[in-house]
């Protein structure tokens, strides 16, 4: 059975949706500039509002949102690690 995303799973509003989906990129800024954390440590906690955010807002299947992360680590490490071994 695919999963179909909704593109307006907040009470119908796009503008509200939109708001919800900046949750991982307000923690990270938030982590970053006002408490002073380290990237790595920042990271994982905007990747985890992320999860939760798909799953619990859009409901997105646990699964689907599991293999998304590996995807989009796989396509963000990929040119690094490209760079890194071919300089």
């Amino acid at each position: 059975m695919p999963w179909i995303q909704t593109y307006t799973p907040v009470g119908g509003s796009l503008g509200m949706s939109a708001l919800v989906a900046a949750i991982p990129l307000i923690v990270i800024f938030v982590c970053l500039a006002v408490l002073k954390m380290k990237a790595h440590k920042a990271a994982p906690l905007a990747v985890a509002s992320a999860f939760a955010v798909a799953v619990t807002v859009w409901g997105m299947p646990a699964n689907l949102a599991g293999w998304a992360f590996v995807q989009g680590a796989g396509f963000g490490l990929f040119p690094v690690f490209y760079i890194v071994l071919t300089t």
